[in-house]
């Protein structure tokens, strides 16, 4: 441990396992941590152990004492201005690459696919810009062949705590000599760099340059942020997880093909080209070269089986695997940057979706496949209000409308709707198959607010959805937490945003939901591509005779709370009223426990209940009641008194009410799972003086009466 003079207080901010090392070499030094920034499960968790203050936020820190040193580690946001001046001292930032030439984001990957020969680690001084500020402790160390993001990742950790472990004690001793950055030699790779064309594997390129890539994008088990290498079969992308490079093209049926699996010898290749697979294997020919790929996986990460794949998609050795045309691969790039830097968006926004059922689906539903198209159109009235509303808010409104029907049909307040936005609709066939185009809408229903608060949340949810327009299809086999994310792609419900209605589109963007609605810019129709193997017509129009009600309860009175308005129709009216005609005569003179010992009377051995396998007969059920309700007069109960009945759920609860009832009494229910407080304020307002309950009851609210059943 540091002499005392030589310690230091320190603040901490990061998210992973690196800041837990650095702070336990801090704490066997003796120096003060006096905070630790982190949403990190692992890093509360020692923070817990260790009494050391946490908080999730940077802003916290405002009000906090001063402290000498501010140590960002794993940290990606950037730090404003203020939190940056704050410590006494220094603000110092690990980076994970030698700066200044690998400054940014996911340095170790663009390492790998550069070729370098080695890499390093530096703690530098931190200052307005990212990865600026003279550089206070560097390592070095040789990049290995086969090197993939996983493990030269764990060398910068290694690395990252021996530099720790130098920076700290140079400070203790006074010796930090500060190393300017030479501006000339910086590159920065900033959020939206990622590989060309989405990692989609180029097979003009040398096998060695492919086999970089996809070592560069091996994060083994862990969350990878940048994308998955792709092979493209024309009709659907699979991702590569590992290859090694072919010197020549195979001459034999080793490895475990079969024969017809390999190109004969002396066969002349282009790139592209199949020469060999197996179950496990592929061999691809290379511009430099071959590249045998030792395990593909689909888009959702499960490990398939090549051979059968490719015999179904009639890949045979000797054909050439599809290409990118250059223009596409432009494209695919701008979108790429575009759109990647929204991934931790989508990345919570799956983690939290939840599908909502299909009002009026068939039972025992199946996908059949068999789609139907309709349009259907507003009333007149309707129509006008809804082209005034979406002119000005661009849909909001009418998909608001979906959203509270779906809501109030389901009971349900909270939930995703699956839903393709305009851009994401418009996007080039080619350019799509890298993205997943449905993407979760999400919706919160507060019943007690007026129709004017949803549409506003749905605004802000479509805005949203809309700026951000899709993700990379490979995003969930990145990140294992989504393994078990609901799959939006397969969600009942779908809103599909276009400029015009479209069946054709429709088709295309709405198979694999039960129900696409389609909206268009006019506000007068909407389009409806639904499955009649999940939902028949007549249910859709049983679906839409509820959303033309329900707009003109929101027309006549959008004041009220959503809750408020109607959504019955006049069939169902019809159909209520028909289910209430229950009315019979009986005899109106005598009273509910009188008419129950007449049917006890009447068929006294009959079961009258039935509870978890025990049961009572009419006359049994009759004689214990009567009896309860004589121990109640024999205690003083008065008829017109209130009496408590404090019983769980069972055949003494049935016993309790009967009695009440022949005791000449009201029964106040106090259930035993409610708070003993809320029972003793049931029973001190309703000024009760009898508790009928159980043993193990009976200590839950003090009463002058109470009438233990057991005894």
């Amino acid at each position: 441990m540091q002499s005392l003079e030589n310690t230091f207080s320190c603040v901490l901010l990061g998210e992973q396992s690196l800041l837990v090392q650095c702070g336990e070499e801090l704490l066997a030094r003796g120096h003060r941590i006096i905070a630790v920034v982190a949403e990190n499960r692992r890093v509360i968790d020692w923070c817990d152990e260790n009494k050391i203050f946490h908080c999730s936020h940077f802003e916290q820190l405002r009000d906090l004492a001063d402290y000498e040193y501010l140590f960002s580690i794993t940290n990606l946001k950037m730090l404003p201005e203020w939190l940056l001046a704050k410590p006494t001292r220094q603000a110092i930032n690990f980076h994970d690459g030698p700066l200044p030439r690998y400054a940014g984001l996911n340095v170790p990957v663009w390492a790998l696919i550069s070729a370098e020969a080695e890499h390093g680690i530096s703690w530098h001084q931190m200052e307005v810009g990212a990865d600026t500020g003279p550089i206070l402790v560097s390592r070095r160390f040789s990049i290995a062949a086969n090197e993939t993001a996983f493990s030269l990742n764990a060398k910068c950790y290694q690395a990252g705590v021996e530099g720790f472990v130098e920076l700290i004690e140079r400070i203790a001793a006074g010796l930090l000599q500060p190393q300017p950055q030479d501006i000339m030699q910086r590159n920065y790779f900033g959020l939206g760099k990622r590989p060309d064309a989405a990692a989609l594997l180029n097979w003009n390129e040398p096998a060695e340059t492919l086999a970089r890539l996809i070592n560069a994008l091996d994060f083994g088990p862990y969350p990878n942020p940048m994308m998955l290498p792709k092979l493209d079969l024309g009709e659907c992308l699979l991702l590569t997880r590992a290859a090694v490079v072919v010197a020549a093209p195979m001459m034999d049926t080793a490895d475990g093909a079969a024969a017809g699996t390999k190109l004969s010898v002396g066969t002349v290749v282009s790139a592209g080209t199949v020469e060999a697979f197996c179950e496990q294997t592929l061999t691809v020919r290379c511009g430099g070269g071959s590249l045998k790929i030792l395990r593909l996986s689909a888009l959702n990460g499960d490990t398939i089986d090549i051979a059968s794949l490719l015999r179904e998609k009639r890949i045979n050795v000797g054909d050439r695997l599809p290409t990118l045309a250059a223009a596409n691969r432009v494209a695919l790039n701008q979108y790429v940057a575009a759109l990647c830097r929204y991934e931790d968006f989508w990345h919570r926004q799956l983690l939290r979706a939840e599908p909502i059922e299909l009002p009026f689906a068939e039972k025992n539903a199946t996908n059949k496949c068999d789609y139907e198209w309709q349009v259907a159109e507003f009333d007149a009235v309707i129509a006008d209000m809804q082209t005034a509303a979406d002119t000005q808010n661009n849909g909001v409104h009418c998909v608001a409308i979906i959203a509270l029907l779906l809501s109030r049909l389901s009971g349900k307040a909270q939930f995703s709707l699956a839903y393709i936005g305009a851009a994401a609709a418009a996007m080039d066939s080619e350019i799509a198959r890298f993205f997943t185009r449905v993407v979760p809408l999400p919706i919160a229903v507060a019943s007690r607010e007026a129709f004017a608060v949803l549409v506003d949340a749905v605004a802000a949810a479509l805005i949203s959805a809309e700026q951000r327009v899709a993700y990379l299809n490979d995003l969930p086999a990145r990140q294992p937490d989504l393994k078990n994310a609901a799959d939006c792609a397969h969600f009942p419900v779908r809103i599909l945003r276009q400029s015009n209605l479209d069946a054709d589109a429709a088709r295309q963007l709405g198979d694999g939901a039960a129900l696409t609605i389609v909206l268009d810019d006019s506000g007068k129709s909407l389009g409806l591509w639904f499955d009649r193997g999940m939902i028949s017509a007549q249910n859709v129009a049983h679906l839409l005779e509820h959303w033309r009600v329900l707009q003109h309860s929101l027309r006549a009175r959008p004041e009220i709370s959503v809750s408020q308005h109607n959504i019955i129709t006049a069939t169902d009216l019809r159909q209520l009223a028909a289910f209430n005609q229950t009315r019979c005569d009986y005899a109106r003179d005598i009273c509910v426990h009188q008419l129950f010992e007449r049917q006890a009377d009447a068929v006294p051995e009959r079961d009258a209940c039935l509870f978890e396998g025990k049961k009572l007969s009419y006359c049994e059920l009759n004689a214990r009641a009567n009896q309860l309700a004589r121990y109640l007069h024999s205690r003083g109960v008065q008829p017109g008194e209130l009496i408590g009945v404090l019983v769980e759920r069972s055949l003494d609860m049935l016993i309790a009410l009967y009695a009440v009832h022949k005791a000449g009494c009201a029964y106040v229910p106090l259930d035993p799972v409610y708070p003993r407080d809320r029972l003793a304020y049931m029973a001190e307002d309703a000024e009760l003086r009898t508790v009928i309950t159980q043993r193990s009851f009976l200590d839950f609210v003090k009463v002058s009466r109470p009438i233990v059943l057991e005894d």
